[in-house]
This record gives structure tokens, C-alpha cells and sequence, in this order.
């Protein structure tokens, strides 16, 4: 597929539209990074329990997801971004140590910070990114 952007001016534009867009994800989610490690208190936490909801996949089906909840020892609260289909696969995480970051204002608003929230997507944009480049 990479080679068909080489083989004509609109496909070039094209890749070169990709590696854009995907640029501009990857520096709003280094700076979001930064701002909330710079600006939120980090406290350890463990994930207590799995928080479940009702919702929209494609506008209409509705599936049954859970986040896992991490609570510090003064109680604050954070949820995951992650969403589980599968109530195994959230249960796992219970008991595990992870770091929530407090939001000073508005008070109450958490940021569950992980691995994959902070870092691992960031890093595979990187690696897409410089694939689609490198082969230029």
C-alpha cells in the first residue's frame, strides 16, 4: 500500500496527509501528557473494582463495557479510558498498583494514568509514523 503513494503526485499528498494528521495526534497527546503530569498531584492508587455501562458501538448496537476504578487511601477516584467487553479481562486488573493524578480544579476530575494512557499510544503513532516515512 505505501508503495502506491509513491507512484503518483495525488498519492504522495495523500501520504503525506497521513503523516500529518497522524503527527498532530501524536503532539496533542505528548502535550496533554506533560500538562497533566505537570500540573495534576500524582498519588498511588489500586484498581478496586470494574465500573460497567451500557455503550453505542456504530451509532446504533449498544454493548455492555467496563472500566476499571482505582482509588487511592484518601479515596479519590480515577476511572481507565480503557473499555473491556469482557468482564475477566477488567476483573484481572483488581489489586493491581497504578498512579492517579488529581486535579486541583475542578476538583474530583481525575486522570487515571497508565502505560497505555500516557505513553503506549504515543509511542506506536511514533512507529507508524516513521514507517510511512522512511520509506519515502
Amino acid at each position: 500500500m505505501l508503495n502506491l503513494f509513491k507512484r503518483s503526485p495525488l498519492g504522495f499528498g495523500i501520504g503525506l496527509l497521513v503523516v500529518a494528521i497522524l503527527a498532530g495526534i501524536l503532539i496533542y497527546l505528548l502535550f496533554n501528557t506533560a500538562r497533566i503530569v505537570l500540573t495534576h498531584q500524582a498519588q498511588d492508587a489500586v484498581v478496586t473494582e470494574c465500573h460497567g455501562s451500557w455503550a453505542f458501538r456504530n451509532g446504533t448496537q449498544k454493548r455492555y463495557v467496563r472500566t476499571p476504578v482505582a482509588k487511592t487511601a484518601d479515596c479519590e477516584k480515577a476511572h481507565s479510558f480503557i473499555r473491556f467487553s469482557r468482564k475477566h479481562l477488567c476483573e484481572r486488573l483488581i489489586g493491581t498498583q497504578t498512579t492517579i493524578y488529581l486535579n486541583p480544579d475542578p476538583k474530583g476530575k481525575n486522570t487515571y494514568g497508565g502505560f497505555m494512557a500516557f505513553w503506549l499510544f504515543p509511542a506506536i503513532i511514533l512507529i507508524i509514523i516513521s514507517a510511512i516515512a522512511g520509506r519515502r
